[in-house]
């Protein structure tokens, strides 16, 4: 078993659970992890923000059930957010910082203020699990995630970025 599908698997667990901290918590962890595979000789903020930059198409897919990727609100993008507001504070701070939540209150929401509802806690999960480099992981997850439509089972999805994008490309061009 990897560090990277150890901290998905409890990622996915707390989120079951509502433990949305916990599971930001395991999945910030895994971000770093493969944002060190991707881009091993920068450093971590530029792993972490440049692994995020690249996956944020399938994130928001999976998340919002659209394609959303380059936001900028209060001059913040959304890796800038998840490492400053969500990121940081959790591992340093043991908590969110009050500028980011996931709730469902508010729906998808940025500017001062950014709410990510829960499910784009699945996305950032989707996002790791589907990165190329990440294909060799054999953490076993069960359970399936609904992808434009279609339900995939997430153990298949290691390493699937390419699989995932044609399925993008077909439906948003």
């Amino acid at each position: 078993m990897s560090g990277i599908g150890r901290r998905v698997r409890a990622a996915l667990r707390s989120y079951e659970e509502g433990d949305f901290e916990a599971s930001a918590t395991a999945l910030f962890q895994a971000i770093d992890a493969t944002g060190r595979k991707l881009f091993p000789k920068t450093g971590n903020a530029v792993r972490f923000k440049g692994m995020l930059e690249r996956q944020e198409d399938l994130i928001s897919v999976a998340a919002l059930g659209s394609r959303v990727v380059g936001i900028v609100a209060n001059g913040q993008t959304m890796p800038q957010v998840m490492w400053k507001f969500g990121r940081n504070p959790l591992l340093h701070e043991a908590e969110l910082d009050p500028r980011i939540s996931f709730s469902n209150a508010n729906g998808f929401s940025a500017g001062e203020q950014w709410n990510f509802p829960p499910n784009y806690l699945v996305g950032l999960a989707l996002g790791v699990i589907s990165a190329n480099v990440n294909s060799k992981e054999s953490e076993k997850l069960s359970g399936t995630i609904i992808f434009l439509g279609s339900r995939l089972p997430i153990q298949s999805l290691w390493g699937s970025e390419v699989f995932l994008r044609k399925l993008v490309c077909q439906k948003f061009g």
